[in-house]
């Protein structure tokens, strides 16, 4: 009523962000996965409308952690759906399962987007140090979001496993260029391991097309 969004920006995303944030401690504490679930979609609920809301030519640095947070609570939410469809397959579609999915690819790539300079392009590597780990786990949020769309297209398949391989090799190229060393090491160590093996998924798949 008081710190509406027009005219109190920074109180609003503050409250909503606080709201968001008890949501979050309380998730740390529930089992059940439908409520788990439920409180994903809150916290979205609560914090997406301002994604759309904020002018970021002035509220650059706000709205880029608001894309940032509501791309990571999707990726949460298809967890948590997902787990509750490998349990019952009645629980969610496949359908509702990859909505969940490419919101987070919208999510993350609006926040990748959000470095471009005035050529198009983002910087490489960022300038800002601090920037390196909610840039690079952005990537690693896409590549896995890509690698767990559910198709039973085959080239769409292939289509969503060659970009998941692409930003899963962006990311070990990145970590090493930007010379972040411990920081997201086991990461991009992993994403390294990932990306030969989606190579060999990508071939016998590719094969199958062919037959």
């Amino acid at each position: 009523e008081y710190y509406v969004l027009d005219g109190f920006v920074t109180e609003h995303v503050s409250i909503l962000n606080d709201i968001s944030n008890c949501y979050r401690s309380l998730i740390g504490f529930e089992a059940d996965l439908e409520r788990k679930a439920r409180m994903y979609k809150a916290r979205l609920n609560l914090l997406e409308p301002l994604t759309k809301e904020l002018n970021p030519s002035v509220f650059e640095s706000m709205l880029q952690q608001l894309l940032l947070d509501c791309g990571t609570i999707s990726s949460d939410l298809h967890d948590t759906r997902y787990s509750q469809w490998e349990q019952d397959k009645t629980v969610i579609t496949v359908k509702k399962l990859n909505d969940i999915a490419y919101r987070g690819v919208l999510y993350f790539t609006r926040f990748i987007n959000s470095f471009k300079n005035d050529k198009g392009e983002v910087p490489y590597p960022l300038k800002d140090a601090d920037l390196h780990h909610p840039y690079i786990t952005a990537h690693f949020h896409l590549a896995r979001l890509h690698m767990r769309i559910q198709s039973s297209d085959v080239r769409l398949t292939v289509s969503l496993l060659k970009k998941s391989r692409d930003e899963y090799a962006f990311v070990v190229k990145y970590h090493q260029d930007a010379s972040m060393g411990e920081i997201f090491g086991a990461e991009a160590d992993l994403a390294k391991q990932i990306v030969e093996l989606l190579a060999l998924k990508i071939t016998k798949l590719s094969q199958t097309m062919q037959l």
